[in-house]
């Protein structure tokens, strides 16, 4: 028996087929065809295709006194005592501007101080590193190679750099909030380190510059993984 054909009209194949069908099934379908269809086509303007969801960015309103102040770091230098404030810039997440964390399986300390009690300072700050073989606890100190002490405009401007010289960082105390699983507390201490010109990052100091010996203590509220 042969098949009759209309003149011009060829009987559909899979890909003609699978147009059809794709005109006409409900859109939840359209994955599983496109997915037995083999190689992925270009949709066409005559194809129906689901509208594509967007993104929308809310930006970020701070609420009044955002953020919260966390404490203070005094640096003495020259007989001068330069004061940073440290703050919590976290919304739903970690991110304090002084820290407990862990680098390598080993405890660390971070702090920020921000100059002028402004919080949006970009230079003249204050940055400390300290790796704690002792973690957290009263006591806990690092020395010389594991800590970092330097005054900078900017990560990658001008700076005074303990790096490469003798520095320590001790800390004093360390207590939980109440809710010990809140991921904040307070924490103490000193440090001593001596500072020289340095530029880059991280910084090289460069022969001959004049370095500086500075001293210097922080109390401030900390975040940390509990």
């Amino acid at each position: 028996m042969t098949t009759k054909r209309r003149p011009g009209r060829a009987i559909p194949g899979p890909l003609i087929l699978k147009d059809i069908l794709l005109r006409h099934v409900p859109f939840v379908l359209l994955p599983l065809l496109s997915a037995c269809a083999g190689p992925c086509e270009a949709p066409r303007a005559t194809d129906a295709v689901a509208p594509m969801e967007q993104v929308l960015e809310v930006p970020f309103t701070p609420p009044p006194g955002f953020p919260p102040k966390l404490g203070t770091a005094q640096v003495v230098q020259d007989g001068v005592a330069l004061v940073f404030t440290t703050y919590d810039y976290a919304v739903g997440a970690c991110d304090a501007s002084a820290w407990f964390d862990s680098d390598e399986g080993q405890s660390r300390f971070t702090l920020t101080g921000y100059p002028d009690e402004n919080p949006d300072a970009e230079d003249a700050l204050l940055r400390l590193t300290a790796h704690l073989p002792q973690g957290r606890i009263a006591g806990s100190a690092g020395k010389d190679e594991l800590v970092e002490v330097w005054l900078d405009n900017g990560r990658k401007g001008a700076k005074l750099t303990s790096v490469g010289h003798p520095a320590a960082l001790v800390i004093d105390s360390f207590t939980p909030d109440t809710a010990e699983t809140s991921g904040y507390g307070q924490s103490s201490g000193h440090f001593s380190a001596v500072l020289c010109p340095g530029t880059g990052d991280p910084a090289v100091v460069a022969p001959g510059n004049a370095c500086r010996a500075v001293s210097g203590r922080f109390d401030t509220g900390v975040q940390y993984r509990p």
